[in-house]
Parts: C-alpha cells; structure tokens; sequence
C-alpha cells in the first residue's frame, strides 16, 4: 500500500498553544527529495487543531510508534531517509 503513496519525509515541526481560540498550531516542514538539506525543507500552512484533535492525533502517534519501536518489518522497501 504505502509504495503508492508519495513520502514526504519530516525535517521538523512547529507547534504552540493559540489560548484565545482553545487550539493548538501545527506547521510541519517536509522534504520532498533524498538530496534535499532539512534547511532547504518546503512547510505546510499553518493547521489549527482542537484541543481535542491535538490529543486524538498525539495518541494515534504514540500508537503508531509504540507498533514500529523494533523497526519495520524486513523487505518492505521502503525508503530509508
């Protein structure tokens, strides 16, 4: 399935509290080439969430990670960056 999907790899992220509004700011910064320099990351626009999305999304992260703390599966072919 994921070699359909075009990666985009994380260089790195900006988040903070927007109290006024009870959300939380998320912008992420992605490369879009191996041979690309995390300086040279492209970023997303700014996303609002609830809290309540920031905490859904904060624990279906842990799932995930928590599912791959001993590496992926051998042969998937995925991309290493």
């Amino acid at each position: 399935m994921t070699q359909d999907i075009p990666l985009a790899p994380i260089a790195g992220w900006t988040t903070g509290p927007i109290p006024a509004y009870g959300a939380v700011i998320l912008r992420l910064d992605y490369l879009l080439h191996p041979t690309q320099q995390p300086s040279e990351a492209l970023q997303t626009p700014h996303f609002v969430l609830t809290a309540a999305q920031a905490l859904e999304l904060s624990e279906a992260l842990k799932k995930h990670a928590a599912a791959l703390k001993d590496g992926p599966p051998e042969g998937t072919g995925l991309p290493k960056h």
